[in-house]
């Protein structure tokens, strides 16, 4: 009898970084990864062997090897038809070690370390059957698919027992819908088109080609901006609304799209924030991605909060949009999916083929769906996981939830060349049926692509990496950095060390230089943090990068919850350079003049400013700016620099837009900190209009009664009080000089 010899494991990194594949709100900067396992039955290329991988987006892949080879040892010298005649207890025996069930239990590394293992083992198991996985599986009766099922932890769900008689009810018509899957495939969706990273030129052809694909579903990455995903949203839409865009001859089927907020052609537009944001923040932003009609929001915030989720979906379906909600993918076992479902907190269920252990664990998840009534659409953007997915969401349909077009699986092109039996889609945009009797699982990767993508000793990180980075960076320099400074006009440079009385330490501001570029389709303001030579190089290099990074966060935190900012165009940490959308208005410094001069003063260009000629008021102009302060303060962000130059009133609509977030952080509105922090903030605005604006308390007063109204008066009550305190520090500090 066969038995697992030996095993061998393997780090495997793409660098997708570096084309923006795979960039979302949360992940911008995904090294696609497979934490990668082969069991072995002898040592000839004859012998039975067993495939499996989970996913990864980089960092941390090896731990994730490391953890399956703790799990892989437990299967050497097990004999294979012993295992193959109980995968119910094989994965048992895989998850029941208690000391490494204690990392856990059944989430985080080690769970998706087991599913890589638990996978390799049913791919031996289909390959010695001749057999791909689905329909090994698919041909088992349904005593025996549940009992390969993990029900444990869900049997007040679902028992065992309810299982069986669910799938005997399913039996008719099993083969039929074999046939059925066969001939036309499983409905996909295309990731493809919308990844953060890329531009619009590029999604529009992205766009047009899966349409001429025959694809029919669409998902957008969102979550920076929703003005910008509005924009990007519209891009598509207006390929996919457009009819002469569409496929002669083309049928839509109306059972297919009910309920998916489909555009007058019958396309579908989804859109996924990959957890970006908190729950009350989700609610808001995706009301307001409304006139875009996604049918659904992907992972709108944490994945373990079910009843975020509930309360999400449940004012969402109350604000009568029609956007449904969809998670997942980082679901980290069935118990957590077990939860939503009895919540009612997702409409459609997202299941990852390795993120959960294996395919019991999938099993188990389907059947839940089933048992509640929830299409089942399978997260695969990632490498290998449209290998994977095809094979459950074929098990789903022909054994388990026999619905058609309903569910859709994700489809993301890139990668498949690697894998010796890659998926595809044929020319309807529906995955077609793995029919290879020696695919197994379809997860084998060839061994030249193990071989140079192994991570860090393969051929393409070792010899091909550093000079792909130097030749992308060195384009992007000549984008974004050298050749955009070299056609700018320096407008302003900066080097100042600025005392604030309230802080233990002076607060050095950054050394920056500031520059507007022109000759862009958009204007374009660049700041750059250069070399200061009084620090150590590796020193001002590290904080230069974390600083830039840090503005980054803010800017993109602030958009995202409505705040006045300024865009960011792009960002390169190396050359530290932040592009942003250049403002066309004056600071609120200017317009209110300073030490008392009025709100008439001198601009750049030598004419005098006049409120009353953009149609505003000194009240409604700090008005304006006690709100967006609020709004700042409500998102958790802390300026550090509040003073009127940082302000910027623009006109036609006047607006105000906050600015210069280098000196900002980020902190919860639950820190025990939070309204402290706010009060310093303000309190630096105070100190600002003490010395710049020293007539002008009573437009001061008006600005802090509109902050006061914007956050509430629980709110303000908590900011007053410590404004108070911090106060009475700072007119101590002055007193002792």
């Amino acid at each position: 009898m066969s038995i697992i010899t030996h095993y061998t494991t393997h780090d495997i990194r793409f660098p997708t970084s570096l084309t923006g594949d795979g960039t979302d709100a949360m992940n911008t900067d995904c090294d696609y990864s497979a934490a990668y396992v082969i069991l072995h039955t002898g040592s000839t290329q004859f012998s039975l062997r067993g495939y499996g991988m989970t996913f990864t987006i980089g960092h941390g892949n090896e731990i994730v090897v490391e953890a399956m080879m703790r799990l892989a040892d437990k299967l050497v010298g097990k004999g294979v038809e012993e295992l193959f005649a109980d995968m119910g207890g094989m994965w048992t025996m895989l998850t029941k070690d208690s000391q490494l069930r204690w990392l856990g239990p059944e989430k985080g590394v080690i769970h998706i370390a087991t599913g890589a293992v638990v996978n390799a083992v049913w791919d031996m198991y289909a390959r010695s059957r001749k057999k791909p996985l689905w329909k090994l599986i698919a041909d088992s009766t349904p005593e025996e698919l549940v009992s390969c099922a993990a029900l444990k932890y869900v049997s007040d769900a679902l028992t065992a027992e309810q299982a069986v008689e669910m799938l005997r009810e399913r039996q008719d018509g099993k083969r039929k819908r074999e046939e059925h899957a066969r001939s036309e495939g499983l409905a996909a969706y295309s990731t493809s088109v919308g990844w953060m990273g890329y531009t619009t030129d590029k999604v529009q052809r992205l766009s047009r080609e899966a349409l001429a694909q025959g694809f029919t579903h669409f998902k957008l990455k969102v979550g920076v901006s929703v003005e910008d995903d509005l924009a990007r949203a519209k891009v598509i839409r207006d390929v996919i609304d457009d009819p002469q865009h569409q496929r002669k001859g083309r049928a839509v089927d109306e059972r297919a799209i009910a309920g998916k907020n489909a555009g007058p052609t019958g396309n579908v537009l989804m859109v996924d924030a990959n957890q970006i944001w908190d729950v009350e923040e989700a609610v808001e932003y995706v009301k307001k991605l409304a006139p875009c009609k996604p049918w659904f929001i992907e992972e709108p915030t944490m994945p373990d909060d079910v009843l975020g989720h509930a309360r999400i979906r449940r004012e969402l379906g109350e604000s009568g949009t029609g956007i449904k909600v969809a998670t997942g993918e980082h679901c980290a076992n069935r118990v957590l999916f077990k939860q939503l479902l009895q919540a009612q907190a997702i409409d459609v269920l997202q299941i990852d083929a390795c993120r959960l252990a294996g395919v019991n664990e999938c099993l188990a998840v389907m059947l839940l769906a089933a048992k509640f009534g929830v299409p089942v659409c399978p997260h695969a953007g990632g490498v290998g996981l449209c290998e994977y997915v095809v094979h459950l969401s074929l098990i789903d349909y022909i054994a388990i939830a026999p619905t058609y077009d309903t569910n859709v699986v994700e489809w993301v092109d890139h990668l498949h060349e690697h894998f010796r039996y890659p998926v595809s889609v044929n020319g309807n945009g529906r995955y077609n049926a793995p029919t290879d009797p020696e695919c197994g699982y379809s997860i084998e990767m060839y061994d030249e692509s193990i071989a140079r993508y192994s991570y860090p000793h393969g051929s393409y990180w070792k010899n091909e990496h550093a000079a792909r980075v130097k030749e992308l960076h060195e384009g992007r320099r000549k984008k974004s950095g050298e050749e955009l400074r070299r056609e700018a006009r320096l407008i302003k440079q900066g080097a100042e060390a600025v005392r604030v009385e309230y802080l233990i330490e002076n607060l050095l501001k950054l050394l920056q230089r500031v520059y507007i570029n022109t000759t862009q389709p958009v204007p374009v303001l660049i700041k750059h943090r250069f070399a200061k030579e009084y620090r150590h190089p590796t020193l001002d290099k590290t904080l230069n990068k974390q600083r830039l990074q840090s503005e980054v966060k803010s800017l993109t935190k602030a958009l995202s919850a409505g705040v006045q900012v300024p865009k960011v165009v792009f960002s390169d940490s190396r050359d530290g350079m932040l592009g942003m959308e250049l403002l066309e208005g004056y600071s609120v410094r200017e317009w209110l003049g300073s030490k008392g001069e009025g709100d008439v003063t001198a601009s750049d260009d030598g004419q005098r400013l006049d409120m009353s000629s953009v149609g505003i008021s000194r009240d409604s102009l700090m008005q304006l700016v006690g709100q967006e302060i609020a709004k700042l303060h409500l998102a958790g962000i802390i300026h550090g620099d509040l003073t009127t130059s940082n302000l910027i009133l623009t006109h036609n609509p006047n607006r105000v837009f906050v600015i210069d977030f280098g000196l900002s952080s980020l902190k919860p509105v639950t820190h025990y900190t939070s309204a402290e922090d706010r009060a310093v903030d303000i309190y630096v605005l105070e100190r600002a209009f003490e010395s710049t604006h020293p007539t002008l308390e009573s437009e001061y007063a008006t600005l802090l009664t509109s902050y006061a109204q914007a956050v509430g008066d629980a709110e303000w009550s908590k900011v007053d009080s410590k404004l108070h305190d911090v106060r009475m520090r700072g007119r101590k500090k002055s007193m002792v000089g």
